[in-house]
């Protein structure tokens, strides 16, 4: 085993540190198991565990205005993706598609994320227009992103709760 030293800032350790007090262990242990959880250790997730933890996004997703008709599924080469409409004559459409969009393309230089968000539709001129055709997906960027640790970023960093549309209105 070997030793390490992390600085951390103070939100980021009050919440280890909470996390090991509720869960009555060390915080060297509360890190050790994040880190094992979410890490990519030689060893591909099992594609039912991803599956399982796809579905948690999908229920997560579902809960916010504008979204619908989420589905998910895994690549043969591991890398996952969420699929879903949003209501685009929604007052709070844009609301959602900004949130999501800071999220999960980059919350900072330092902070990105391995996933993408982005639209994708059918060729325009074959099918129709945006309201009927136009679908957005969340897609892991490598194979074996944990879709467990996107969820919790996303429940940590959106509106809550998520179904509660005056949450999601900004402050001009």
């Amino acid at each position: 085993m070997s030793l390490i030293t992390l600085d951390l800032n103070k939100k980021l350790f009050s919440k280890i540190k909470r996390l090991a007090n509720d869960s009555n262990q060390s915080i060297e242990a509360v890190i050790h198991k994040f880190l094992e959880e979410n890490i990519y250790l030689g060893e591909e997730l099992k594609h039912e565990k991803i599956q399982h933890y796809l579905k948690d996004i999908e229920n997560l997703l579902k809960q916010i205005p504008t979204i619908n008709t989420v589905t998910s599924g895994i690549n043969p080469r591991g890398d996952w993706s969420v699929r879903f409409f949003i209501n685009i004559q929604h007052k709070l459409a844009w609301n959602v598609i900004q949130e999501l969009g800071f999220i999960l393309n980059g919350i900072s230089l330092s902070e990105k994320l391995p996933t993408v968000f982005m639209p994708v539709s059918p060729p325009p001129y074959l099918n129709g227009g945006p309201e009927e055709y136009l679908s957005w997906v969340i897609e892991s960027k490598t194979k074996n992103v944990n879709p467990r640790m996107i969820c919790e970023i996303l429940q940590e960093r959106l509106p809550n709760p998520l179904s509660d549309e005056d949450q999601w209105i900004m402050d001009s």
